[in-house]
Parts: structure tokens; sequence; C-alpha cells
């Protein structure tokens, strides 16, 4: 265990500063950005702002909002997959702002491969898993982050908590 005693900042020493545009109004701003995940080779466009995965907010409902304003919303654990499948092929459910949850157990191992496989039998892709753990410095974590990967090498992993750069490292290198 170390112990660090240089400055920390927090977000009331954050100043945003303006920049120059050559936009004329704010109506010409767009949030949306492309990103190409490092392991899983895919592009995602959209606002990048994710829903927690909290059962109080990780819902179909917010699901609908948010994948209609290309923003991505992480389902809570619980959720009742037939009635994303549903809104989905009912078109209220765009699947590319839509994630997946995860545990780092073996019933959770065996629950995400039961829900990606039951998405796959409706020709849905699952493009994001998140794997949650409220501490991410157990070895156990990382472990089951290279499992995932190993099985779904063509899927976005989100994974956490951590704080630190050589965790999120240890993450990356991992994949």
């Amino acid at each position: 265990m170390k112990v660090q005693s240089e400055i920390k900042l927090d977000f009331t020493d954050v100043l945003l500063r303006p920049k120059r545009s050559t936009l004329t109004s704010r109506s010409e701003v767009s949030l949306e950005r492309k990103f190409t995940f490092l392991h899983s080779k895919q592009s995602w466009k959209g606002i990048p702002i994710i829903v927690s995965n909290m059962d109080t907010v990780g819902t179909l409902d917010m699901l609908k909002v948010c994948s209609k304003n290309h923003m991505l919303t992480c389902l809570h654990k619980f959720i009742d997959i037939e009635l994303v499948i549903k809104s989905i092929n009912e078109g209220l459910v765009d699947p590319e702002y839509m994630m997946v949850s995860t545990g780092i157990r073996e019933k959770d191992w065996k629950y995400l491969n039961k829900i990606v496989k039951k998405f796959k039998s409706h020709k849905i892709l699952v493009k994001f898993i998140c794997i949650d753990v409220a501490n991410g410095y157990m070895q156990i974590f990382a472990d089951f982050c290279s499992k995932v990967r190993a099985k779904y090498p063509n899927i976005t992993l989100i994974a956490g908590n951590v704080v630190t750069r050589e965790v999120c490292e240890e993450l990356i290198i991992n994949g």
C-alpha cells in the first residue's frame, strides 16, 4: 500500500474555457462523436453519455428515451430481457444504444451467456457489456474481464469501478 501525499484536484479546481468557433448558432452544435474501440474494433456514433445500470435508472423506459436521442443506457442486471426484445422488435428501442450488465460471479457468467444467446436468437447484436463491481481492484475482476473478452472478442466491454491509472492499464492490456 502506497500513501500518496501530493495535491489532489476536484471539480472546484476545473475551469471550462471557451474556444473560438466558426459556428454562428448553438443549433449548429452536435454532441455526437464517433468512437472505434481498441479491442472489439467496433465503431459507435452517438452522444457519449451513459445512463447508469442502477435498477432505478437503467430501465427500459430510459433506454427508449435515450436511444432516440443517441445516448447509451446500461440496463440493470435484473431487467426483463423479453420486454427489451419486444421493444426492439416494435421499433421502440435502438439496440445500438443498449448495454447489458453483469457481475463477476459464476451465476452472473451463466446469465450473461444466456442473455447474449437470447438476443442473438432474435438477431439482435449486443454491442456492449458492462462488467460492474463496486471494487475493481480484485484479481477475480480482472480475470473475469479476460474471460468475457476471450468469449466475446467483438463486443465492447465497459468495466469498473476503478479510479487509478494502473488498474485502467491492467484492464486495457488484458482486453
